[in-house]
């Protein structure tokens, strides 16, 4: 678990989101690199709110169930391999 990250976000609202991922390094003559840094991941939590507001202001989602969107699944991962 040493090469692992974990970040959590809460929204105002009450929100909560937690980011595990592997990290990403370069070879680099002192070893590890971590590959991105604070802002990219502020600004990933922060893509993932705006879809999450989108998703729940939905009709037909229902409060407090797991979202099974795929299409939001699919966003999500976008967003992934794009700011991490």
């Amino acid at each position: 678990f040493n090469d692992m990250n974990v970040y959590a976000w809460v929204t105002a609202s009450g929100a909560k989101f937690l980011l595990l991922h592997e990290q990403k390094a370069e070879d680099g003559a002192r070893g590890r690199i971590p590959h991105k840094n604070e802002e990219s991941i502020k600004l990933f939590f922060s893509e993932v709110n705006d879809l999450y507001s989108k998703t729940v202001l939905n009709p037909f989602y229902s409060p407090d169930q797991p979202i099974r969107s795929q299409v939001f699944q699919e966003r999500v991962h976008t967003l992934g391999r794009k700011l991490l």
